[in-house]
């Protein structure tokens, strides 16, 4: 039998490339200190860039408003960006894909980040 997987391809698992904001903040005791993907729309007016990480908000825009009101940012997890420089196409409503490892606060500290922007068909 012929392995079809492509070697050292760092997915999670077999079933998710990468987990929903959602998801994460429904069971966040499952992913603590787990090295994982997550991926949500980019809040773009929590952007902040100090040099040395890029730090902002995502959402997932679809299952936000079923979370309970007593999560204190409602929908959102805050991505830290440690390899510090701002990319170009990090702006409000880009898909982000983010890889790293929750933190117990909530923080997500990623070392890799992959943005997803439309095509303009001509």
């Amino acid at each position: 039998m012929v392995n079809l997987e492509p070697p050292n391809v760092s997915i999670p698992d077999k079933d998710h490339y990468y987990e929903s904001v959602y998801v994460v903040l429904t069971h966040p005791e499952k992913y603590i200190g787990r090295r994982i993907s997550i991926g949500g729309k980019v809040v773009g007016d929590t952007i902040q860039f100090d040099g040395h990480f890029v730090i902002f908000k995502i959402k997932d825009a679809c299952t936000a408003p079923l979370l309970p009101d007593d999560d204190p940012d409602h929908g959102y997890i805050t991505i830290v960006l440690v390899n510090g420089s701002q990319p170009t196409l990090l702006q409000d409503g880009v898909k982000a894909i983010a890889a790293g490892t929750m933190r117990p606060d909530g923080i997500f500290c990623a070392d890799d980040l992959a943005l997803v922007t439309a095509c303009a068909h001509l």
